[in-house]
């Protein structure tokens, strides 16, 4: 399925399919692509994240209770886990990687909603998929505090996945992995011609791994790699996500995506 042009929309049509597409690639990732000991979830809480990373970067271990977080009790002391037995392994990521560059420490801002992967038996963030939205562009504190925010979970060696399917404006005319190339490894960064879309996954280690492919309205979307661990990810069929979200739209919502008044 073509990619489909959200800047001919209102920017509450692409949050509503936003919603669909995080649930679907939670899905995707819970049955098919998570090895045993991993899940994902859709978490929205800033004071959890702030709290969390700042454990992770200094250290130390989070604070046990979070205001307003959705938790799942896993295991309870003195039984065995009940987490399903998955046949599904690590992989190999199938793009090479763009770059390798050493790691900044940079600030961190509130989070909005994502889908994010965990390791049990701690619940250990592992990786986060960032799609990004309209809003992350509005405005250049927006646009800063979205890249702070990746950079901050870099830091905490944990691993990024971003999907930037907006169109490019004058404060990132090269998407928004445009900006975080040029502000934190050595510039020098272009989108290829008519390609305003961009995929990039980060992958956090003692060198920043980043993996990119391009894509433009009318496109598919490719499959790309999810670190868990240095070198070692889930391929995810974002296409495939895609589609399945489009497809539990209603007739009256891809009707007005498709012929936009």
């Amino acid at each position: 399925m073509p990619i489909h042009d959200w800047g001919q929309v209102d920017a509450g049509m692409f949050h509503e399919f936003h919603l669909e597409w995080i649930s679907t690639i939670k899905g995707i990732l819970n049955e098919q692509l998570l090895p045993t000991g991993y899940f994902a979830m859709s978490e929205r809480c800033e004071n959890f994240e702030r709290l969390e990373l700042e454990a992770a970067t200094r250290g130390r271990k989070p604070p046990k209770t979070y205001p307003d977080v959705l938790a799942l009790q896993l295991h309870e002391p003195g039984r065995e886990s009940k987490a399903p037995q998955s046949l599904a392994t690590l992989e190999k990521p199938r793009l090479k990687p763009l770059i390798f560059a050493e790691r900044d420490v940079v600030a961190y801002r509130q989070r909005r909603r994502r889908v994010v992967v965990r390791e049990t038996p701690k619940d250990r963030l592992v990786a986060v998929i960032e799609i990004v939205s309209r809003g992350n562009k509005s405005s250049t504190e927006a646009l800063t505090a979205f890249v702070k925010k990746v950079h901050r979970f870099l830091e905490a060696n944990v691993h990024v996945l971003i999907i930037d399917i907006q169109n490019t404006t004058n404060r990132d005319p090269h998407g928004l992995h445009g900006v975080i190339w040029d502000r934190y490894f050595d510039g020098g960064y272009k989108r290829p011609a008519k390609k305003p879309f961009t995929f990039a996954s980060y992958e956090a280690s003692d060198r920043i791994g980043v993996y990119v492919a391009h894509a433009s309205t009318g496109d598919a979307c490719p499959t790309m790699p999810l670190f868990l661990a240095p070198q070692q990810c889930v391929n995810i069929p974002i296409e495939t996500t895609y589609q399945a979200a489009w497809n539990r739209e209603s007739w009256a919502f891809r009707d007005r995506v498709e012929n936009p008044a």
